[in-house]
């Protein structure tokens, strides 16, 4: 049985130390990441043409970097990142579709202050990342193109980023939300050096992007969803009933990082993240 347990750009803010997860959370996803307000100039593609890797902004009293990569199919990729005390893990975190990465502000200012270094990025289409091969689009085009999948050469390019930064997958944890979730899935079944990968509402097929469904993935994994979510609910159903090596958990309401509202169940996911033991 499923256990029943009684974030948003990786910038740190202002809060109370005695907010709860949920109210940290509400307060940071009010405030807005740093954004790009141009797709790379001819300058800038020059300069990145070898590296794919362009530093567009750093905010040196919070430590953060606004990051431009190139994926390997043609698309700028942006995220945040803020690196983490030395020797502690990096988190990825991929959001849900039509969404951002602002999405991720309350898990990210929580896992910062265990010392977690944090990449919150934009998937192509959305937010930052809205330049590719044909130009200037949204992610209304993928949807015209069908061609969601692709979208996890996107977390690829993070991981190489990371890579370059010195950060071995050993020390890199995957989270999605949503569609996010699927993609993590997949890039998790191609790195099983990950440190381990987080699925918040995965579905079976998401817009065409296809669960990878191995019930004994050999990179540490949780997966969970609510009930009140019934597509991805069932989704943690099917790996229970093949006895996967996945641990599961239950929220109480919500889809993606809406689970993380309910406060039991984002200490159960922070606990579980961040003092490695077997699923």
């Amino acid at each position: 049985m499923l256990l029943s347990l009684l974030l948003a750009g990786s910038l740190i803010l202002p809060s109370s130390a005695m907010a709860s997860p949920a109210a940290k959370a509400d307060e940071a996803s009010k405030a807005k990441p740093p954004t790009v307000k141009d797709p790379p100039s001819k300058e800038e593609l020059a300069a990145g043409r070898d590296t794919g890797v362009l530093i567009i902004k750093k905010d040196q009293k919070a430590k953060d970097k606004l990051v431009r990569v190139k994926t390997k199919d043609g698309w700028w990729i942006v995220f945040t990142y803020r690196p983490g005390r030395k020797g502690r893990p990096v988190a990825v975190l991929a959001h849900g579709y039509g969404s951002g990465r602002a999405e991720w502000a309350g898990l990210a200012l929580e896992l910062q202050a265990k010392g977690w270094g944090t990449v919150a990025l934009d998937l192509r289409g959305h937010g930052d990342s809205n330049t590719g091969p044909a130009g200037r689009v949204d992610f209304n085009f993928i949807d015209s193109q069908g061609t969601w999948s692709d979208a996890v050469a996107d977390l690829e390019a993070v991981l190489e980023h990371l890579r370059l930064q010195k950060v071995p997958l050993s020390r890199t944890c995957l989270v999605g939300a949503s569609i996010g979730a699927n993609l993590v899935s997949l890039a998790a079944a191609r790195h099983p050096g990950l440190a381990c990968s987080v699925l918040l509402s995965p579905g079976r097929d998401y817009r065409g992007v296809k669960l990878d469904e191995n019930p004994f993935p050999k990179v540490r994994t949780l997966a969970a969803a609510s009930p009140e979510d019934p597509y991805a609910y069932q989704t943690l159903v099917g790996f229970e009933a093949r006895r996967s090596k996945i641990k599961l958990l239950e929220a109480s309401r919500g889809h993606g990082v809406e689970m993380l509202r309910d406060a039991d169940f984002n200490a159960e996911l922070l606990r579980w993240l961040t003092r490695p033991a077997k699923p």
